[in-house]
């Protein structure tokens, strides 16, 4: 219950209207990437197994999680700071890449740190794989 408390920091993060909505996502990806790093997806599955009652709060905070992830990424469209993607779409690979970081075989295994592999996926979903110039001409 701690844990999730903590990690639902970010939703005020993305929600605070003060930030621009880049330094929004920029902030809320560093607040899980200090949080998350005690969990893993075999910790999670004992939890599921062991303590249903937290494997429904689990549940209902990744409901919340979606749906806040899916307002932020609606905001972005309404406003024009992102391209016109589906949000949902954008919203399920956000939880391919936080499930993939939280199975510690696989950090392992790619010799990359938690924090290093949020860095990337920003750089990635908010610049892209393509440099400006190939960005220009693909256009």
């Amino acid at each position: 219950e701690q844990k999730l408390k903590a990690i639902a920091g970010f939703f005020g993060i993305l929600a605070d209207q003060e930030m621009d909505y880049v330094e929004r996502y920029r902030r809320a990806l560093d607040h899980l990437s200090r949080s998350l790093p005690d969990l893993s997806n075999p910790f999670l599955a004992d939890i599921r197994k062991d303590f249903p009652a937290l494997s429904g709060q689990i549940d209902e905070f990744i409901h919340m999680t979606r749906q806040v992830l899916l307002d932020f990424y609606r905001e972005g469209l309404e406003k024009g700071i992102i391209e016109g993607f589906d949000p949902l779409l954008l919203v399920v690979s956000d939880e391919a890449v936080i499930n993939a970081y939280l199975n510690p075989e696989f950090l392992e295994k790619n010799n990359i740190t938690l924090q290093n592999a949020f860095e990337e996926y920003f750089r990635m979903k908010f610049f892209g794989l393509l440099n400006e110039t190939y960005r220009t001409s693909a256009n």
